[in-house]
């Protein structure tokens, strides 16, 4: 069962499929490919996100892990380690992705090289964080005020 929708900048769409752990690719024209991308067994993919290359970053609950998956399908299904419970994901303009943990209730940062900071930041006690999008527009929104003041100075 889809959990996740992401759109990439070409139009196609992918789903993190979490019964099936699998990634489902939608071309713009509607084509779909099922079981585009296998996350392995029972990693029960949450959350996805694309980057400006195209790469595809899945988080794995089970596994507490993030898979890259390439724009030809190619899985790197350990390629970056989060805290525990990893469900919303998003990556910045600089190719970084960040996952919110629901269980560690932390955020967790990967570098472009796959370098992860597991309690990037912490949410707080009980909060139980799913989505990203809030957390990484703040974050956006100060390194471009800093850019700006920078830009004038």
């Amino acid at each position: 069962s889809p959990r996740a929708i992401a759109v990439g900048a070409d139009g196609n769409v992918y789903t993190a499929n979490n019964g099936a752990d699998t990634v489902t690719k939608i071309t713009a024209a509607g084509v779909a490919t099922p079981n585009w991308a296998s996350t392995g067994s029972n990693t029960a993919p949450n959350g996805i996100a694309i980057d400006s290359a195209g790469n595809v970053y899945v988080t794995l609950y089970n596994t507490a892990k993030v898979a890259k998956i390439t724009p030809n399908g190619t899985v790197s299904a350990a390629w970056g380690s989060t805290g525990a419970g990893p469900y919303g994901i998003t990556v910045d303009p600089a190719g970084n992705v960040y996952v919110a943990n629901s269980s560690a209730n932390t955020v967790s940062r990967i570098t472009t090289a796959g370098e992860s900071a597991v309690a990037w930041a912490s949410t707080g006690a009980g909060t139980m964080p799913r989505g990203i999008k809030k957390f990484l527009c703040f974050e956006l929104a100060k390194i471009l005020f800093l850019k700006i003041v920078r830009d004038l100075a």
